[in-house]
């Protein structure tokens, strides 16, 4: 079953009717994703799923035109995750960091368990009868991780530019990562991956050149935090925290 992923902003509650359209909503998913996973894409039929989430057929083409559509819908949820998180986090994260953990995030909303996000992710990355709903994914997750860091990036005539940037390059390292733990079968946790990979660009990206025009780099823990997160963390204030920074006097905790 997937994570639900709804719009915190909804703070009235649902009618029974509204409530229920979005539980089948759920329901036809989790059981499309269930089935798509363990069976295949083209092996798995529209009836499957029908029966699966306890609906007619009927009821199911109102929701979702095709079986491909329903995963769309699931990639959607994780496009939500990624600019939630890009929002919540306070105005003095720098962008890589931000991004790392904007990208941190989709991860345990993937599904509850490992199995069960290799099996999803193996499904979307490695179904040719799904590549344009990767594509659209990946381009949709960019066009959202764009137009967030831009609202925080400072004003400047390549403000956007800058935001796309940074977009496209961290959405090229969760490909890569991903890439990379289907190539590894699933054998190793994905988180470990991803901020292996997120280091590696950074280190590339920053390392001085030598004499002969190549880059020093060192190489990357697996375990490790992505470069420019390592020393800092850019969860949302709490009210402890602010309370702590009143009572600390000027200049308390610097050292000589």
């Amino acid at each position: 079953m997937t994570q639900s992923v709804l719009p915190e902003s909804s703070l009235e509650p649902l009618s029974r009717r509204e409530q229920k359209r979005v539980d089948t909503h759920e329901a036809l998913i989790n059981a499309a994703m269930s089935l798509l996973s363990t069976r295949g894409f083209d092996a798995t039929t529209v009836d499957d799923i029908a029966a699966a989430a306890g609906i007619s057929r009927r009821t199911l083409f109102r929701y979702f035109p095709t079986k491909a559509d329903i995963v769309t819908a699931w990639t959607g949820q994780m496009t939500a995750v990624l600019t939630r998180t890009v929002e919540n986090c306070p105005p003095e994260c720098p962008p890589q960091t931000l991004l790392a953990q904007a990208l941190e995030a989709v991860i345990p909303h993937i599904a509850p368990t490992e199995h069960e996000a290799f099996a999803f992710v193996f499904l979307i990355e490695r179904t040719p009868a799904l590549l344009s709903v990767s594509l659209r994914k990946y381009a949709q997750w960019e066009d959202s991780l764009a137009t967030a860091l831009a609202r925080r990036l400072p004003n400047s005539r390549d403000r956007h530019l800058a935001a796309r940037v940074t977009a496209r390059s961290g959405i090229a390292a969760f490909r890569t990562a991903l890439d990379e733990w289907i190539r590894l079968n699933g054998t190793r946790p994905v988180l470990p991956i991803l901020r292996q990979v997120l280091t590696l660009q950074a280190e590339q990206f920053s390392a001085p050149e030598t004499a002969g025009g190549k880059r020093e780099t060192r190489h990357a823990s697996p375990d490790a935090p992505p470069a420019g997160s390592r020393h800092r963390s850019c969860r949302p204030a709490t009210t402890s925290d602010r309370a702590r920074s009143r009572k600390s006097p000027p200049g308390a905790g610097d050292t000589a």
